[in-house]
């Protein structure tokens, strides 16, 4: 598909509730629709760990598998409808005996194109996101729309070797979702 001169993009932010995956995803398609039935746009971005919050010792109890996942089938759905790219900011999927922090992403028909796995866990002040899901390993750049995106997940943010990889690589959008509390405003 051609690149078009201006996209539509809509960030999409919400207080998640902790450890209640099917609430997070009534809230979430909620949300979503009542933005989607008042405007046109392009691209959805949804933030991280939006399915389970961000309190580590829950993701457990709220991964997904990528086939069965209530959460994906949602944005699926929502994106079919509407026909709008989602990048869906991150839930926890178990792959196997493992768990992941991803990103799906989904185009205009539904079709799940791309995961990417946070490749850098966060573990500061008694927080450590490594003792519950693994680091991915590969960072992932998907084109929909002619848009070429970079896809990371909040603490890859500190890590600034993935941004150049992608601008080399031809990256026209960086996205980084993140589940940061406004109280650490020093990165961003």
């Amino acid at each position: 598909m051609e690149k078009k001169e201006k996209i539509e993009l809509l960030a999409i932010q919400m207080e998640s509730y902790i450890g209640d995956l099917g609430a997070n995803i009534k809230k979430m398609r909620e949300l979503i629709r009542k933005e989607l039935s008042e405007r046109s746009v392009d691209f959805v971005f949804l933030p991280e760990v939006w399915t389970v919050g961000w309190d580590c010792p829950s993701f457990l109890q709220c991964a997904e598998f990528l086939k069965s996942a209530e959460s994906i089938n949602m944005l699926q759905n929502i994106a079919k409808e509407y026909s709008v790219n989602i990048i869906g900011g991150s839930s926890i999927v178990k792959d196997g005996d493992n768990y992941y922090n991803t990103c799906l992403v989904f185009n205009r028909e539904g079709i799940l194109v791309a995961k990417y796995s946070k490749m850098h866990l966060y573990s500061y002040y008694g927080c450590n996101e490594g003792s519950y899901v693994r680091a991915g390993n590969n960072p992932v750049m998907v084109e929909l729309d002619g848009v070429k995106i970079g896809l990371t997940i909040c603490y890859d943010i500190r890590f600034p070797e993935i941004y150049r990889a992608y601008r080399k690589a031809g990256a026209d959008l960086l996205v980084n979702m993140a589940a940061w509390g406004a109280e650490k405003k020093i990165p961003w």
